[in-house]
């Protein structure tokens, strides 16, 4: 046998050696950690799988616990406060930006709603209210021009302008708008539109159920992690008010933060901004309106309504 041969043997021995040695030390290694770092081992050869697994059936609940660890500790350093600041502020300067139309009509806001009222109001016997139904001698029908484009847009714009003015005045920030789907839909759509924020539908006594789970509210999906996103609602008018409160409860249990709801009037008689109050909810209305002050506005002269629209 030549010295090549020879070579070669050594050199094909000390490489089974060398795969023995190597095999047997990694399932050593691999026996080591099995017992004693299960973990570890399960990272190093299994850590895409675990991934995926814990992505699909527990993805959300770990987002949860980090947002919810984040915001925590947001709030304890005090640079939450900031961001609520910064955000706010964001808001308020969309204000000089927004549309040249939107600019226009949602300023002089108190003077225009009067107007409207003055034009849209009639003495008349009238009731509203499912639970506890209130009776009054003056109506506001303000929902015989809603579907009239036009007006519609307008009484947007005016209600806009209110919350514009309370989020500068309040330093607030919001994420969201919600409306529900049995009050004044045409307002939450359009002032979504117009402050660029997504719209949610609360779905009063909904009849809708998707994989066995009742459809509480639409337009979840367009909010980024909605846990614990700030939003309002929207309405025309409110009287007693049950149904906003209930849809304040339907948003809350879904872990949205609703602490404001916006309207364009509140009857006086059923006293409902104390009565959200009690549920933690601030009830902002442009008037706050009984029949002694409606009738007041339907016999003033128009020349009069500009200096009323401040005192009401």
């Amino acid at each position: 046998m030549d010295l090549v041969e020879i070579m070669g043997y050594v050199a094909g021995v000390l490489s089974l050696i060398a795969f023995i040695v190597l095999t047997n030390i990694q399932g050593i290694k691999n026996l080591y950690l099995i017992i004693n770092k299960p973990i570890d081992y399960i990272k190093i050869n299994h850590g895409g799988v675990l991934e995926e697994i814990l992505e699909r059936h527990f993805g959300e609940k770990i987002k949860e616990v980090v947002d919810s660890s984040i915001v925590e500790t947001l709030s304890d350093t005090g640079i939450y406060r900031v961001l609520d600041e910064n955000k706010s502020i964001y808001s308020i300067l969309t204000k000089n930006f927004i549309d040249s139309e939107i600019k226009k009509n949602s300023a002089d806001y108190r003077s225009r709603l009067i107007h409207i009222i003055q034009k849209n109001s009639k003495n008349i016997p009238s009731k509203v209210g499912l639970k506890s139904p209130s009776n009054y001698e003056y109506y506001i029908n303000l929902r015989s021009i809603l579907p009239n484009s036009a007006e519609a847009t307008m009484l947007s714009y005016i209600l806009t302008g209110f919350i514009l003015d309370s989020i500068e005045n309040d330093n607030k920030r919001y994420d969201f708008i919600a409306v529900n789907r049995n009050g004044n839909s045409i307002l939450g759509y359009l002032i979504s539109n117009f402050l660029s924020l997504p719209l949610v539908i609360v779905n009063y006594d909904s009849r809708w159920e998707l994989g066995g789970k009742k459809v509480d509210i639409d337009g979840l999906s367009e909010i980024r992690r909605p846990s614990n996103k700030r939003g309002f609602l929207v309405d025309d008018a409110v009287s007693g008010g049950s149904i906003l409160k209930e849809s304040c409860s339907i948003l809350r249990k879904n872990g949205l933060q609703i602490d404001d709801v916006y309207v364009l009037f509140t009857r006086k008689e059923d006293d409902a901004i104390s009565d959200y109050k009690n549920d933690s909810i601030n009830l902002h209305s442009i008037f706050d309106l009984d029949d002694k002050a409606i009738c007041k506005i339907i016999e003033a002269k128009p020349e009069n309504l500009e200096s009323m629209a401040n005192e009401i």
